[in-house]
């Protein structure tokens, strides 16, 4: 996501989900989920002026499917391992900020994931991909000493720049579609457009692929070298983490 400053958030009050929601994944990853906020929260994201975000609640018809997808999510770390690195995982409806529309974002080690229901292009795997495209920011930015980024970086073509933030910004006005794919991106290295952004956002797409892309990803993986090449960059740092996580793990989730 976009480097981070202080900013004002705005929950939209509606129905609070049962306990029974927060307990079910506090029971396997330890880590609070909340469905609903009321009330101001400060949220340290998107560099910058902007107006203040406005974040709508997760429909009552949308809790489960949301609590389901999360369990799946949070079940494929090690025991102990998101205790230990979040917070809280906010999910709400939507998240909007000077008129476009955030799919996720976090906030130090808070996650705030955004299911605006499957006919708005939400579905299953694209929620599930927002969790681990989140938190793997957060391991960046907590690990930062020991992430690998030059050899990241040598995994890209060598005349290849990232685009930056600014171009992220002005792509977004125009409603560029950031899941993209093409060929010659995979055979570069790159999950998708959204890849071209900056390191980070180039590993907030491999590892939300890593963790929900299933076998999909992996044969994109195994037919394009710089792809392979740069997810084993990152099954490096994951390990660093914890050494439970190997390449055959990970292509043992299903997507």
């Amino acid at each position: 996501m976009l480097s981070a400053v202080p900013l004002l958030i705005l929950l939209i009050g509606g129905p609070t989900a049962p306990d029974a929601d927060i307990k079910e994944i506090e029971a396997t990853s330890k880590v609070p989920l909340i469905f609903e906020r009321d009330g101001d929260i400060d949220v340290e994201t998107w560099g910058g002026d902007y107006t203040i975000p406005v974040v709508k609640p997760l429909g009552p018809h949308e809790i489960d499917r949301a609590r389901r997808l999360l369990a799946k999510a949070t079940a494929k770390y090690p025991a102990g391992f998101l205790k230990k690195r979040l917070k809280r995982i906010y999910v709400c409806a939507s998240l909007s900020v000077d008129g476009f529309e955030y799919g996720a974002t976090y906030d130090d080690r808070t996650l705030y994931i955004v299911d605006g229901g499957i006919s708005e292009g939400f579905d299953d795997r694209f929620l599930e991909q927002s969790f681990h495209h989140e938190l793997s920011s957060v391991l960046m930015h907590e690990n930062e000493s020991i992430f690998p980024e030059d050899a990241w970086v040598a995994t890209n073509p060598k005349t290849f720049v990232y685009k930056g933030y600014d171009a992220v910004y002005n792509d977004k006005k125009s409603e560029i579609d950031w899941e993209e794919q093409r060929p010659a991106w995979l055979r570069m290295g790159f999950v998708k457009r959204y890849s071209l952004t900056s390191v980070e956002e180039d590993l907030n797409t491999v590892a939300e692929s890593m963790f929900a892309g299933g076998t999909g990803f992996w044969k994109q993986a195994d037919q394009n070298p710089r792809l392979l090449k740069k997810t084993r960059v990152a099954i490096s740092f994951y390990k660093l983490l914890n050494p439970w996580f190997t390449e055959s793990r990970f292509r043992s989730f299903k997507g």
